[in-house]
């Protein structure tokens, strides 16, 4: 198992975001069932279901990417209609999703797509915004963010892909092994 995890970075992340992220937000809904929010508590569970799937997908298919792209769309609808629902509160989700996504996929372009998605979206749907100023700090900054995310996602790729080239050469001779 551990050999698998060591050999599959992507099988590796989506992993580690599957439980922290269903672990987290299986709290949350706990206490919004105690608390009597039925909406938040019927999101979160839907999340940490859909969520658990995908890493059990992930982990029985080796499909990660699928598994991770996934992942980012369950992001996406769980974090805008967080910021519905649950009004200013969600909003401090949404800086995490839009960072993590680069990470549950290797698509850079996939990535930045669904996150201006989400972004319009909550500017769209949200009632969270007081006027026009809030709106565009939102916007700017989630768009900042997400070009930031993209071009460290985008270097971590070319790292990666740069040490794998360096694992199959012989240092002594420099042929390929």
């Amino acid at each position: 198992m551990f050999r698998r995890l060591q050999t599959d970075f992507q099988l590796g992340i989506v992993l580690i975001y599957g439980f922290c992220a269903a672990g987290l937000i299986s709290a949350f809904a706990v206490y919004r069932f105690l608390t009597g929010s039925l909406p938040g508590a019927l999101l979160d569970l839907f999340l940490v279901l859909s969520i658990s799937s995908m890493v059990i997908y992930g982990w029985r298919s080796g499909k990660t990417e699928l598994a991770g792209k996934c992942l980012v769309v369950l992001n996406v609808i769980g974090t805008t209609l967080s910021t519905i629902l649950l009004g200013g509160t969600g909003l401090y989700w949404v800086f995490v999703a839009l960072s993590v996504n680069f990470f549950l996929t290797r698509s850079i372009g996939y990535a930045i797509t669904t996150n201006i998605a989400m972004l319009l979206a909550i500017l769209y749907f949200s009632p969270n915004f007081p006027n026009a100023v809030s709106q565009w700090t939102f916007l700017s900054t989630g768009a900042l963010l997400t070009l930031l995310s993209a071009l460290v996602s985008r270097q971590n790729g070319l790292q990666r892909k740069r040490l794998q080239y360096l694992a199959t050469i012989d240092p002594l001779t420099g042929e390929l092994l």
